[in-house]
C-alpha cells in the first residue's frame, strides 16, 4: 500500500517558510490606493448616472410647466383676439348706423328712389305701380319717381301714396303681382343676426363688443 503524502501546507518544513514570498508593505499600500480609487471612481459614475436621472426629472417637469404655460398664453391670446374682432365689428356696426343716419338725414328719398329704379327696369309692362312711403317724403319722391318712370318707358300709371305706419326712408312698391319693401328696422336686424352668428361661430358671445 502507497504511503499518503503529508499536506504540508505548501511550507518548506525544512525552512519553516511559505514557497511563494510575502506581498511588501509598499505594494500591499499600493494596493489598497488602487482598491480605494477604483472604489471612488465607482462612486462617482453612480453618483454622476443619478445626477443625469435627476437632471432628466427636472427638465422633464419643466418643459411641462413651460408647455402648459404657452398653452395658456396662446389661449389668452386668442381670447384677446376674439375680444378686438368683436370690438372691431361693433365699432363698424356703430359708424355704419351713424353713416346711413346721416345719409338717410340728408337725402331720405335715396333708397326708395333707387328701389324704384331696380323695379322699373322689368315690370315696364304691368299696367300700375303704387308707392307707398312716409307722407313727409310724398312731395320730394313724386317727381324723382315720374322722371325715372318716363326714363325706363314705363307706360302704366303711377301712384305714389303716404303712409304715416311707414318710417322715413323707408317704403313699399306694389303692382298687381308682387311687391318690394325697404324696412329699415328689418335690415338692422338681418344685419345684427348675421353678426351673432359669425362671433358665435368664433366663440365670441355678441356682449363682448359693449
Amino acid at each position: 500500500m502507497a504511503n499518503a503524502a503529508r499536506f504540508t501546507f505548501d511550507l518548506d518544513l525544512g525552512t519553516g517558510q511559505s514557497r511563494h514570498p510575502q506581498m511588501s508593505r509598499e505594494a500591499a499600500d499600493q494596493n489598497a490606493q488602487e482598491a480605494r480609487m477604483a472604489g471612488y471612481a465607482e462612486g462617482y459614475a453612480e453618483a454622476e448616472r443619478k445626477a443625469r436621472i435627476s437632471d432628466a426629472r427636472r427638465l422633464a417637469t419643466a418643459t411641462e410647466a413651460l408647455a402648459g404655460r404657452i398653452d395658456a398664453l396662446i389661449e389668452r391670446q386668442n381670447a384677446e383676439a376674439d375680444g378686438l374682432r368683436a370690438g372691431a365689428i361693433a365699432l363698424a356696426r356703430s359708424v355704419a348706423g351713424k353713416l346711413s343716419g346721416h345719409l338717410l338725414a340728408r337725402e331720405p328719398q335715396a333708397e326708395l328712389e333707387a328701389l324704384l329704379g331696380e323695379c322699373l327696369s322689368s315690370l315696364d309692362k304691368v299696367p300700375h305701380l303704387v308707392i307707398r312711403c312716409h307722407p313727409d317724403l310724398v312731395d320730394t319722391l313724386e317727381p324723382l319717381a315720374r322722371r325715372r318712370a318716363d326714363a325706363s318707358h314705363f307706360e302704366g300709371r303711377l301712384v305714389i301714396l303716404p303712409d304715416e305706419a311707414i318710417a322715413i326712408g323707408d317704403g313699399r312698391i306694389e303692382w298687381a303681382d308682387g311687391g318690394l319693401v325697404r324696412d329699415s328696422a328689418t335690415i338692422e336686424s338681418a344685419i345684427d343676426d348675421a353678426i351673432t352668428a359669425y362671433l358665435a361661430a368664433r366663440g365670441t358671445n355678441r356682449g363682448d363688443q359693449e
